[in-house]
C-alpha cells in the first residue's frame, strides 16, 4: 500500500442517521471549516433496509441498527477514513470507515466493526481489492 493511499483522513460531523450503515454529514476541511452535506456509506458492512426492506422484521431490524449507531454518532464528531473517487458507491455517496475517537481514558473504536460484533450488520465487501480488516478475526 502506497503512502497515498492513506492520505484521505477527516474529522467529520454526523448530521443524521440515514439507516444503520450511511450517515450525513459535513467533512472538516480545516480549522473548523465545514463543507456541505456528504453522504458516507460505512465501507465494508451491510445493515438490513428501512425504506426497502422486503419484511416488517427486515424494516425493524434496520430501524434499531440506525437507532444504535445514532446513540453513538449523532451530533458527534467522528473521524472518517475515506477513498478516492472511484471508489465511490452507486449512489453517490462516500465510502470510508468510522471511528469515535477516545477521550484519552476509552480507546479509539472502529465503529464499522462494531455495528457488526453487535449484530446489527454483516461483512460486506465494496470494494474488491478490500483486505485490510477481517471481521472474522
Amino acid at each position: 500500500m502506497s503512502i497515498i493511499d492513506n492520505l484521505y483522513w477527516y474529522k467529520f460531523r454526523v448530521d443524521r442517521c440515514i439507516d444503520g450503515d450511511t450517515i450525513v454529514g459535513k467533512l472538516d476541511k480545516g480549522k473548523k471549516n465545514f463543507d456541505e452535506d456528504i453522504q458516507i456509506r460505512l465501507n465494508s458492512i451491510n445493515c438490513p433496509e428501512i425504506s426497502k426492506a422486503k419484511t416488517p422484521e427486515e424494516k425493524a431490524a434496520g430501524e434499531e441498527a440506525k437507532a444504535f449507531v445514532e446513540s453513538l454518532i449523532l451530533g458527534k464528531e467522528v473521524v472518517v477514513h475515506t477513498y478516492k473517487q472511484k471508489d465511490d458507491d452507486n449512489f453517490a455517496r462516500m465510502l470510508a470507515d468510522v471511528y469515535i475517537v477516545g477521550d484519552g481514558v476509552t480507546e479509539d473504536i472502529y465503529l464499522n466493526k462494531l455495528i457488526v460484533e453487535q449484530g446489527h450488520a454483516v461483512p460486506y465487501r465494496v470494494r474488491k481489492e478490500d483486505d485490510r480488516w477481517t471481521l472474522a478475526q
